[in-house]
């Protein structure tokens, strides 16, 4: 196992089945020190057994639109959760802040605004049925399952809370056969285009932001990105794919790939690229986030479109996608499949 401790289609098919109210080897790896990290209560603690609740490491901001909260059902005292945000790059008068933390059980938020008083509050997808406890001027929401939401205050959609209430997991283990690379809490610049590999697992530990990308060059198969972190593409210019790829993860030829669990935010345009090459791929996507702002940031694109990087046309047949219980903010197609793709499910997902 290599642990990496931090420093710092054009035919398609929109897929739109979601849930939808308002919107082995040796690897060789890029020589990373230590860093520090916000410490107190937000420490990666484990509340009763049943909260998982993130670091938040030096040298990310923090939100100036809100303050959040939780505790357990026990009503042990609250502990804070770290707000992250992301700046709409094309408005600097729209943004859009997330916490990120693990349960089971139930527990209750506790949010406050740090700019405007709160005299209403909408918490979408509003299928949910979720309805927010106002008392002086703070929200009070509770939760007795995973769920990805979106916190509206004072009827404006300009400047949301997403709150990302992802299920405990476990974390991977070495397995034979198969690398492991962990990403530590804290911040990772991994640069653009970080290569990946065949037979390994990538885990973003919560509180790991990696600033850069991911790719896989040429053909892969078995590749596993996962955990709770954050994958922060926020350098990319923005341009249209057939001038390159701007992506937080893609892959020229990938097969049997699976993305779970992680946040990630501000791609140049594709958020999730895959191409496939070979007869019969999966590509697994689950409890995955995605926040992106600039033009053609589809959010997961399956697709034969010829793009300069990798200009070979056609997926091979009988690609088979799954994916489920995502949050998707794009700003073009949510999710888009091209030839090639056989099967598909789609499910439980807000966009």
């Amino acid at each position: 196992m290599k642990t990496i401790k931090s420093n710092s289609l054009w035919l398609g098919i929109l897929f739109m089945l979601i849930t939808f109210q308002m919107f082995g080897a040796e690897v060789k790896l890029p020589a990373i020190s230590e860093s520090q990290f916000r410490m107190g209560n937000v420490n990666g603690s484990i509340i009763n057994g049943a909260v998982a609740n993130y670091p938040a490491p030096l040298g990310v901001p923090a939100s100036d639109r809100f303050k959040v909260e939780l505790r357990d059902n026990n009503h042990t005292d609250w502990q804070p959760v770290f707000v992250y945000q992301s700046r709409n790059s094309l408005n600097k008068a729209q943004s859009a802040s997330w916490v990120s933390f693990s349960f089971s059980g139930q527990v209750e938020l506790r949010i406050t605004p740090l700019q405007n008083a709160s005299d209403s509050v909408v918490i979408r997808p509003k299928a949910f049925q979720l309805m927010p406890m106002v008392k002086q001027g703070q929200a009070h929401v509770s939760l007795n399952q995973p769920r990805k939401l979106s916190v509206e205050f004072n009827g404006s959609a300009d400047h949301p809370l997403y709150i990302f209430a992802n299920p405990l997991e476990t974390p991977p283990k070495k397995e034979v056969g198969r690398e492991l690379v962990v990403f530590n809490a804290g911040i990772h610049n991994i640069g653009d285009r970080y290569p990946l590999r065949s037979h390994t697992t990538y885990y973003l530990q919560g509180g790991a932001v990696l600033q850069g990308s991911f790719y896989g060059p040429g053909k892969l198969e078995d590749v596993t990105i996962c955990g709770r972190g954050i994958l922060n593409s926020g350098y990319q210019k923005t341009q249209h794919p057939t001038k390159g790829l701007l992506s937080n993860i893609s892959f020229e030829d990938g097969s049997n790939i699976r993305i779970e669990g992680i946040t990630c935010i501000e791609a140049g345009n594709f958020q999730i690229k895959v191409q496939s090459k070979q007869p019969d791929a999966r590509i697994d996507i689950e409890n995955l986030k995605l926040i992106g702002w600039n033009g053609n940031t589809d959010g997961i694109h399956v697709s034969d479109m010829d793009w300069k990087d990798h200009p070979v046309v056609g997926n091979a047949r009988g690609v088979s996608l799954r994916v489920s219980d995502c949050f998707i903010r794009a700003n073009d197609d949510a999710i888009l499949l091209c030839d090639g793709v056989a099967r598909s499910e789609i499910s439980d997902c807000v966009i």
